[in-house]
């Protein structure tokens, strides 16, 4: 058995990723609700880790990405990519931040259906 592709590897990570962020606004076009447990403008996705040093964020207003936001990766050391986050922003600042952890695994799981669907 030859070892695992690292390219193959981070390109399957970056279509999950990809998957989970676009999830939503599929979600709600399709009328579907945003995270009942959080507040649809204050949801954000980890978009990936840099260097392990800074967590880019993706903030989503009713589904739709509106901006990003780059912190320091001792402020959400858990978090993974394509985690969905309840986040509070102040003047561009995050003040608080707890994972959905529901969110995250409904967008994995609608991620790696599209992919299924691709593949085939």
């Amino acid at each position: 058995m030859s070892p695992t592709n690292p390219h193959r590897r981070t390109a399957l990570r970056t279509l999950l990723s990809l998957g989970a962020v676009l999830a939503v606004p599929s979600a709600i076009a399709r009328g579907e609700d945003a995270p009942s447990d959080c507040p649809a403008t204050s949801v954000a996705v980890v978009d990936r880790i840099v260097d392990g040093r800074f967590v880019v964020l993706l903030l989503e207003d009713e589904g739709e990405v509106v901006d990003q936001l780059v912190v320091p990766r001792e402020e959400l050391p858990t978090v993974e990519e394509s985690d969905v986050l309840c986040v509070v922003v102040e003047d561009g600042e995050l003040l608080d931040g707890e994972p959905l952890e529901e969110e995250t695994e409904r967008r994995r799981e609608r991620a790696r259906e599209r992919f299924s669907e691709l593949s085939v």
